[in-house]
């Protein structure tokens, strides 16, 4: 499912907010996500739409819901 650009922007500011919280390097994120961190940082100035497998490992890489990233949560 498609998001819109707003949608994208929100969801890319709680990953960026919620890793910055636990102190967490954007390369470690992407590590932990099996994401590449050129791609890490597309996600995280939401220049890159993101794939529902990849939202969930970012989820579970940061330890929140996917619903948390959402904004349903």
């Amino acid at each position: 499912m498609k998001r819109s650009k707003e949608q994208q922007e929100m969801i890319a500011n709680r990953i960026r907010e919620k890793r910055r919280e636990l102190k967490m390097q954007q390369k470690k994120l992407a590590e932990k996500a099996y994401i590449s961190q050129s791609d890490m940082c597309k996600i995280e100035k939401a220049n890159k739409w993101l794939e529902s497998d990849e939202l969930r490992r970012i989820a579970d890489a940061l330890g929140v819901d996917t619903g948390y990233l959402l904004g349903t949560l």
